[in-house]
């Protein structure tokens, strides 16, 4: 079996997590490890399934994303975060590029620019990159 890359998704909304689903069925490499609807369950997924990278919401309940990336960031530098969200001011984007996210997407118009983040990480760790 080809090498993977796992993907947790946090995102409150059921609708944005189905759409992502489908956005990332576009990379046969990605593998989406857990769905959260929280921030507690964000980072209780992820130290079960240990991603290499989270797309992540700010805007949950319990512990909102700017904190997941934080602790997430704490224990692995090296986990890719990408933001995508709804603020586009630019305080926002400042608080998450200081806590660490790797990308910050905006979800009415850069919506598909998640797979720019993750095809960079299929292409330089994953045999084959993202053509295998």
């Amino acid at each position: 079996m080809p090498a993977s890359l796992k993907v947790l998704v946090a995102e409150d909304s059921a609708p944005i997590r189905e759409r992502l689903a489908g956005l990332l069925s576009e990379l046969p490499q990605v593998e989406i490890v857990g769905e959260a609807s929280d921030g507690s369950s964000a980072l209780r997924l992820f130290f079960a399934c240990r991603p290499r990278a989270v797309i992540l919401d700010i805007q949950m309940p319990g512990p909102n994303g700017i904190e997941v990336l934080r602790q997430i960031k704490a224990e692995d530098l090296d986990c890719v975060v990408i933001i995508l969200t709804s603020y586009q001011q630019p305080e926002f984007r400042d608080r998450c590029a200081e806590a660490g996210a790797d990308y910050f997407f905006h979800k009415s118009t850069e919506f598909e620019k998640v797979l720019l983040g993750l095809n960079d990480l299929l292409t330089t760790e994953l045999p084959g990159g993202p053509e295998a």
